[in-house]
């Protein structure tokens, strides 16, 4: 598939089994993801990409072990870890781990290991790995959100570290602003908003960003101390420790760990 411009008029082309076709239209929306091929189609030198590596990956295993009570991020002399349900029978486990990593450097019994070691818990019990793939940890923002008549929106235009959970919130803010705007320009013929989306949405981001940066550094500069040092260390479980409080998280500490444990039912500031 590939995109293009002519004049101002974006058009698309992509090949199937019957051949190759061909569409043009009068505004198109790029949310193809970071590796799509809308952006790619906007020339050099328009955008202005804005980027921040957090120096450590994850590793993220699925396993065939549920959930058991609330999905939990938890921060240990040993790194992070974390557990998130993927439907009613499994769940994924992240596991903070070097960039260069790779799968040989994680057999299955390491894993598990280390999910025991990070959580303080013996009691687990290993299970089958589906899958394990690596996702380094890295912020991203290209300005303009758009180029012409095509528009970016999600992870095409932005990117947020996984620790924060706001990928899908950025996204959902794009369109439902996009969507609007486009609403605005077919049917009433008034295309301000239009000409508004990336400052719109830019803004949004950046806050978001902010957010993104905060919980990630902090979840990670609490746990391993030869990342940053123990002063670092000791700072981020201060910080940690007071958004906790509210009563919809709980916090509970051992002597190498500290466990945040969401309630998805009642989602607090910046935690959804």
């Amino acid at each position: 598939m590939t995109v293009s411009h002519d004049d101002s008029r974006p058009a698309v082309t992509w090949s199937d089994a019957e051949g190759t076709h061909a569409t043009s239209c009068t505004y198109l929306v790029g949310s193809d993801g970071d590796r799509g091929v809308s952006r790619d189609a906007i020339p050099d030198g328009v955008l202005t990409e804005y980027r921040y590596d957090f120096g450590y990956a994850w590793l993220a295993a699925l396993v065939e072990a549920p959930v058991t009570g609330d999905a939990i991020m938890a921060v240990s002399d040993h790194g992070f870890v974390g557990q998130a349900p993927r439907g009613p029978q499994r769940s994924r486990y992240y596991l903070q781990c070097r960039l260069e990593d790779t799968e040989q450097d994680w057999p299955d019994e390491r894993i598990w290991d280390e999910i025991r070691l990070r959580l303080n818990d013996q009691g687990i019990q290993d299970a089958a790995v589906v899958e394990k793939f690596f996702v380094p940890l890295r912020s991203v923002v290209r300005s303009p959100m758009r180029y012409r008549n095509l528009f970016l929106a999600g992870d095409a235009a932005h990117l947020v570290p996984p620790a924060s959970a706001k990928g899908m919130n950025l996204a959902l803010f794009d369109v439902g602003v996009l969507g609007e705007a486009l609403v605005a320009a077919l049917r009433d013929g008034d295309t301000a908003p239009l000409e508004a989306y990336s400052d719109t949405c830019l803004s949004h981001v950046w806050n978001y960003q902010d957010f993104a940066t905060w919980m990630t550094d902090t979840m990670h500069d609490a746990g391993d101390p030869t990342q940053h040092g123990i002063f670092r260390q000791m700072t981020a479980r201060a910080r940690l420790d007071q958004p906790v409080q509210a009563p919809h998280r709980r916090l509970a500490c051992t002597a190498s760990t500290t466990r945040l444990q969401l309630r998805a039912a009642t989602p607090g500031p910046g935690l959804g």
